[in-house]
């Protein structure tokens, strides 16, 4: 009910003063609203040009950021190259995702003047998989990988080491 009212608040009738009052204080906040967005607009675009800045630095300091692995020896044809244990890892999860039944979740590398001495690799099992099946596939995925990359600087396959830590159930989570 519209009301034609004084902004002192007096009305013809009290009671459609009150009525009205809910509509005219809607009015009010919807302009202050209005107001608060627009200012918020118009200083979103110094934020912003300030933010992809910011963004812009910490990317191209983390691109130049680089992380430092071991080296380790590597039989390349007739030559002898080092391969950083960094480059070692990322293969061998990446080979160790495609193990039925298991997921990797840590793999540490024993070295000792260059040379790879062995592995430790932590693992989570699906539940009721054969941990005798799997820790024989992980072994034999882990030291064909080692043998591509290492060539005859392999460690054999007693020295990796396997830990179940982890059980899932149902997919590898």
């Amino acid at each position: 009910m519209a009301v034609n009212r004084n902004l002192d608040g007096e009305g013809p009738d009290d009671r459609e003063a009150t009525e009205t009052t809910g509509t005219a204080d809607f009015a009010a906040e919807n302009d202050v609203l209005t107001r608060a967005a627009r200012e918020l607009r118009d200083d979103d675009t110094d934020s912003d040009a300030q933010w992809l800045e910011i963004t812009d630095r910490v990317l191209a300091r983390v691109r130049a950021t680089t992380r430092h692995g071991t080296p380790l020896r590597a039989e390349f044809g007739t030559d002898t190259l080092y391969i950083t244990d960094l480059v070692i890892k990322h293969r061998l999860r990446d080979a160790l995702e495609n193990v039925s039944g298991t997921h990797p979740i840590r793999v540490t590398i024993e070295a000792d003047d260059s040379y790879c001495t062995g592995l430790e690799i932590e693992l989570s099992a699906v539940y009721r998989t054969d941990l005798r099946r799997a820790s024989a596939s992980v072994r034999n995925v882990v030291h064909s990988v080692l043998t591509d990359i290492l060539g005859d600087y392999a460690p054999p396959r007693s020295a990796i080491t396997l830990h179940f830590g982890d059980v899932t159930i149902g997919g590898t989570d």
